[in-house]
């Protein structure tokens, strides 16, 4: 079956570990109950009801980009046991890329919110996808790629996905002000990573021609491969 476009960010997802594949229920990474109730107005009837995540429990949260799985807010006011959500329509405004959201009531005295995390947006996986798709061939569309080749695209663009963590993880030190971890190590794991996924890449990519669809190999690219410095927006 071929790829569609959301089967494709779901497979690299996978692959990187990173985010929440849509054919799961819980993300890769959790936040699990933060604390924010030092947001909360030191008032009588507090009314406040937009507050601000710290991603304070990320890994990498200090260091790198890290945005909110959309969709995976959970919190909890004032001691109660059963959360807030999006899909109970407690939580009117999902966590946006400043880490903002909103809530139905204000809490009065106490808040905890739980939510997933992920390094790369959908948008972000589409554009490395793309890439693949015309590393591969020139398919003018992603739904056009025969089945044998999905292994290739979605270990090509997950290739990319880690160099472009890895990228991030080795500009952390570069930042002014507060001091930031050193993220050698990290970084040099995710560069391991994109190298295997971009030779298995290479290898399945070239196992299909060698099989299949001869008058149509791109011989030439396959003996000289060509990574795009690929950078997630910020």
């Amino acid at each position: 079956m071929s790829f569609t476009v959301q089967g494709a960010r779901d497979a690299v997802r996978t692959l990187v570990r990173d985010g929440m594949p849509s054919t799961t229920l819980h993300p890769y990474g959790i936040v699990r109950q933060e604390q924010l109730s030092d947001q909360i107005p030191a008032v009588p009837t507090p009314t406040q009801t937009t507050f601000y995540v710290r991603f304070a429990s990320v890994p990498l949260g200090k260091n790198v980009t890290v945005q909110a799985v959309p969709g995976t807010i959970a919190a909890y006011r004032d001691g109660v046991s059963i959360p807030d959500t999006l899909a109970g329509g407690w939580v009117t405004s999902d966590i946006d890329s400043n880490g903002s959201f909103t809530l139905a009531h204000p809490p009065v005295s106490g808040l905890l919110v739980s939510y997933g995390w992920q390094l790369l947006a959908d948008s972000d996986l589409d554009e490395l996808v793309d890439t693949a798709r015309s590393w591969l061939y020139a398919w003018a569309s992603i739904g056009l790629i025969p089945d044998a080749m999905n292994p290739a695209l979605s270990q090509y663009a997950a290739g990319l996905a880690c160099r472009s963590i890895a990228r991030q993880c080795r500009l952390a030190k570069v930042g002014a002000g507060d001091a930031r971890e050193d993220l050698s190590d990290v970084a040099d794991g995710y560069e391991k990573d994109a190298s295997d996924f971009l030779k298995r890449a290479e290898t399945a990519r070239a196992s299909y021609w060698t099989s299949a669809d001869q008058a149509k190999s791109p011989a030439a690219a396959i003996g000289n491969m060509n990574y795009p410095n690929y950078q997630p927006r910020r």
